[in-house]
């Protein structure tokens, strides 16, 4: 029951939310009393106290859950493990308490960047979101003025066929000419993916195209537009698109002409464009409000152009070079060592509620350190440090804004703080005491894996040249050819070519490559045969198989069959080595939580967990809301 929830680390962690909300410290806590009405469904001890957890919290906390999450937890026995997880979850913060983590720079890193991103968001939604409306005068107004977003293009529409090999797409061109029909022509063709152009993944299809959609292949655009509808090319079109040539064919389905698309077909887009428009602009009011009530000065003349490592080292190409080539280039500003910067620099500078605050070198650089590689990237050299010291002045300006709002203050806040800080303790307690402590030596890889070869077998497999007809006269007498000479792969390779070929390997010339059993259970018939019939020889009859209501006529020849066989360790080490770590992981975290549940005395009493009512049909929920 426990496995479940532990193997993901914490990271959906509830536990501990309404403790943490009755009891300021454990140390000082005292033993709740449970009212008489109430029940106590588990219980421990810590240093000496007994701490209880009663119906009436178990309750509360499930109520208190998203609505996806109280699914995992229905019924008495979801009720049971609730408990259960809610009474470990608190046994594991009273060790982490103990051991002090809650006082690691870590944590309180995580808790106080936390803590700023919520008073970010809400002061932002509070100066921007919830002061943008938009009303229908003004999304008419926007459509009024932005009308040439909203014209539909000249376009067309194609059946088009485009392949680099030149005498294929001559010979398709030349079928067509001769009066088979296009479409599936081409339709084979991509069936086969040997449609390389526009409309490949779509049966030749290109779908309505302006004349920019592909610029790369202007000549072909431009014929296509010049061209009238049903008019077919009557020689290959050569287009050269990065060195290749492509060899096409293509028949005008649909020319439109551009349309202005009226206020009523794009109000919904028109809606977004205002308010995002209108919301842009807000959003650059308050930053400036900010900026103009701070007093903000920024000084970028200020900001070193550092360096990142104690050694740049050049290149013996970029020290080559006449001399005077040397004495044209630009003379380049001398970098630094970001230790070598003064901390105390100020590099911006504004007051708040008549405080003076200045924003340091150090402080910048603080930031920039804690960012992602990745982050890091955007703002490197001092133009990148420049926008990062713009970025990091305003958000300090907004954490201001919201501080006087009252955000970050209040109790739901810090009972935000204080479960995520909680989560972050038994996050940290865990990782110290069962994942570092695990570690997979060679001999745990070769045990899992004697202990599990039944994960590692592959089980027998055949490949074929598969012919799927849904016509039973043709299928037999295409398979009295093949008994009288013709080769199977020759008239499986046709067929496909003629988009045919409707079965296993029908897109690949017949060709099905290795399967299992299991590949196609939900064709009995045709499984059977395929692991019965010999290698090298071909049905002697057509297989019968019916799916869907559709009878379908199968030959085949058994090309190839393996055995089953058990993979080595040497294949599947990287597996196996996973999976040992996963499984050793798991048992040396539900061994070390056994031994906390002893050390606490922990006692879950599953037989007083009470049936939970059931939930209200939907008819019984319209009723009472009436």
């Amino acid at each position: 029951m426990r496995a479940r929830y532990w193997a993901t680390r914490f990271t959906a962690w509830v536990g501990c939310v309404a403790f943490a909300a009755t009891t300021a410290s454990v140390a000082t806590a005292q033993t709740k009393v449970a009212p008489q009405d109430d029940v106590v469904l588990a219980e421990y001890v810590w240093n000496g106290q007994k701490r209880e957890i009663l119906l009436s919290e178990l309750r509360k906390e499930l109520a208190d859950l998203p609505e996806y999450r109280r699914d995992d937890y229905e019924g008495r026995e979801g009720n049971v493990e609730y408990v259960t997880l809610m009474a470990e979850s608190r046994v594991l913060l009273e060790l982490a308490r103990e051991m002090g983590l809650q006082n690691i720079a870590e944590i309180n890193n995580k808790v106080e960047k936390y803590r700023r991103q919520l008073i970010k968001d809400e002061i932002s939604t509070r100066q921007i979101d919830d002061k943008v409306v938009v009303t229908d005068e003004e999304v008419r107004a926007y459509y009024d003025t932005h009308t040439d977003e909203y014209i539909i293009p000249e376009q067309v529409r194609l059946i088009s066929l485009a392949m680099t090999d030149q005498e294929k797409a001559q010979a398709a061109l030349d079928r067509i000419l001769g009066g088979e029909d296009l479409k599936e022509v081409v339709s084979a063709f991509s069936k086969l993916n040997q449609n390389d152009g526009p409309g490949g993944t779509r049966e030749g299809d290109t779908g309505l195209f302006a004349r920019n959609s592909y610029p790369m292949a202007q000549e072909f655009v431009d014929k296509a537009f010049e061209m009238e509808v049903g008019e077919m090319t009557k020689e290959l079109h050569v287009q050269t698109v990065r060195d290749q040539q492509y060899y096409m064919l293509f028949r005008l389905e649909e020319h439109n002409q551009p349309r202005q698309q009226t206020f009523e077909e794009v109000v919904d887009s028109a809606r977004q464009s205002a308010e995002r428009e209108k919301t842009e602009a807000r959003e650059k009011e308050w930053h400036q409000w900010l900026k103009d009530t701070s007093g903000l000065v920024v000084y970028p003349d200020r900001v070193p152009n550092v360096k990142l490592t104690q050694d740049e080292e050049q290149t013996e190409e970029s020290t080559e070079g006449s001399e005077e080539a040397a004495a044209e280039e630009t003379p380049k500003e001398p970098t630094v060592l970001p230790t070598e910067v003064d901390k105390g620099l100020v590099l911006a500078e504004y007051a708040w509620n008549g405080t003076p605050i200045q924003y340091t070198w150090g402080m910048l650089w603080n930031v920039f350190v804690d960012l992602p590689e990745y982050r890091q990237s955007r703002y490197e050299g001092r133009e990148g440090l420049t926008n990062l010291l713009q970025e990091e002045t305003l958000d300090e300006l907004k954490l201001l804004d919201g501080g006087d709002a009252g955000i970050g203050s209040r109790p739901e806040d810090d009972a935000k703080f204080v479960e995520y800080r909680h989560q972050l303790m038994v996050e940290k307690l865990v990782k110290q005491q069962v994942d570092e402590q695990v570690e997979v030596t060679d001999e745990d890889i070769q045990a899992y894996y004697d202990a599990h070869t039944s994960e590692y077998v592959e089980p027998e497999k055949v490949r074929i040249t598969c012919l799927t007809f849904t016509d039973k006269a043709e299928a037999e007498s295409t398979l009295k050819e093949i008994q009288e000479g013709r080769d199977i792969k020759e008239a499986a390779k046709t067929l496909t070519e003629m988009g045919k070929n409707v079965g296993p390997g029908g897109q690949m010339n017949g060709d099905t490559n290795f399967f299992s059993r299991d590949t196609y259970s939900h064709a009995a018939a045709f499984t059977e045969a395929a692991f019965q019939v010999p290698v090298g020889e071909v049905t002697p009859e057509p297989i019968e198989q019916e799916l869907d209501g559709v009878n379908y006529y199968m030959i085949f020849k058994v090309d190839d069959r393996t055995p089953e066989r058990t993979q080595t360790l040497d294949q599947v080490r990287n597996q196996a080595e996973r999976s040992a770590e996963t499984q050793k992981r798991q048992a040396k975290l539900l061994d070390w939580l056994d031994g906390l549940r002893t050390k606490s005395s922990l006692v879950v009493h599953e037989d007083r967990v009470p049936e939970p009512p059931s939930k209200p049909s939907d008819e019984e929920s319209s009723d009472s809301q009436e």
